[in-house]
């Protein structure tokens, strides 16, 4: 059971990890890290579980027995709490879409919360609950690595608790828990790669770009050129941010910030550099090439991602980029320069 608890969070680490989830899970740095610590929590614990379960009990003192029942006990419960809190984070990222509520995982902690009211009783609070208002005496002498009993102090009759049962029923729930929130990130993940699919951020370059990246070099039409070329990366920047909701936390960002920073000397700061003409024309020309070199890169990142997108529901694609822009571009920088 814990490698298939343990293979479901890297699964769910995985959708986590894509840049449309990512980014809106980010925005919430508290959610942010009530996400990531549950998962890490629940591996933890199964750990704990598994270190019971291969436990030599019956060799242990007295005191190690305690330790081993209360810190079972005890592991159950931050189980709970980290898995309750992952359902919650969930419901709270997936909530706009609709696709998840508290109802789904009823079953699930339902059983959990047989365990919890356990653990509250004999590892929680058993000197008094105030809610339920008795104490609880563990019967020492049933202690055993397969169950306990324990008396409440407002009957007479022993409780006894059945702890592989239990064990059994905490990794399945867990597991089942995982397996759900799995599916709601999946079907997220589909709808995503649905919307996007037809979208292509290629063709963001179709209009906007080819004649001024040719352009640019003229003197006449530079002006021009930079204008238009600052307006795609504008439109680039709010494409992005409607898919991947900043922009900003993508790997190539570095790239569009490169390309504003560029733009924005072009266009108001290389005219105020008092220099020797020729010297301010190397400059010019090679930021304009640095500048083109930027997009270029951008428009290759688009078409892998393009690709990707296309491919989502068709694994057996090759993920290929065909090296036509490539060519076109190769040809524009020569006739340019």
């Amino acid at each position: 059971m814990k490698e298939q608890i343990f293979k479901c969070i890297s699964d769910i680490k995985n959708i986590l990890s894509k840049d449309f989830i990512f980014n809106n899970l980010c925005k919430d740095r508290v959610l942010f890290n009530k996400c990531y610590a549950s998962c890490d929590l629940i591996e933890d614990t199964e750990n704990a579980i598994n270190y019971y379960k291969n436990s030599n009990f019956e060799g242990k003192s007295i005191g190690e027995k305690y330790i081993l029942i209360y810190g079972l006990f005890e592991a159950f419960y931050i189980q709970y709490d980290a898995a309750k809190k992952l359902t919650d984070t969930i419901i709270t990222l997936l909530d706009e879409e609709k696709l998840v509520s508290k109802k789904d995982f009823e079953k699930e902690f339902d059983n959990l919360n047989k365990i919890k009211e356990y653990r509250n009783d004999i590892a929680g609070h058993p000197a008094y609950r105030e809610q339920k208002k008795y104490s609880v005496y563990l019967s020492q002498h049933t202690l055993s690595k397969e169950k306990v009993e324990y008396q409440k102090s407002h009957t007479q009759e022993f409780a006894k608790i059945d702890i592989i049962q239990g064990l059994n029923m905490q990794e399945k729930s867990i597991l089942d828990i995982l397996n759900k929130v799995f599916e709601k990130l999946k079907l997220q993940e589909e709808e995503h790669y649905k919307k996007y699919k037809n979208e292509k951020l290629h063709n963001l370059f179709n209009k906007d770009y080819m004649y001024p990246r040719e352009k640019i070099f003229k003197d006449e039409m530079f002006q021009f050129s930079i204008d238009m070329l600052k307006e795609l990366s504008d439109n680039i920047k709010q494409k992005l941010n409607e898919r991947y909701v900043d922009y900003k936390e993508l790997d190539y960002a570095y790239l569009i910030n490169d390309i504003d920073d560029i733009t924005d000397f072009l266009k108001n700061k290389l005219e105020t550099f008092e220099i020797n003409s020729r010297y301010k024309n190397f400059i010019k020309k090679n930021m304009i090439e640095n500048l083109t070199n930027k997009f270029d890169d951008l428009m290759k990142i688009f078409s892998e991602i393009d690709k990707e997108y296309e491919n989502y529901f068709n694994p057996q694609e090759k993920n290929e980029v065909t090296p036509q822009s490539v060519i076109i571009i190769d040809d524009i920088s020569k006739e340019a320069v």
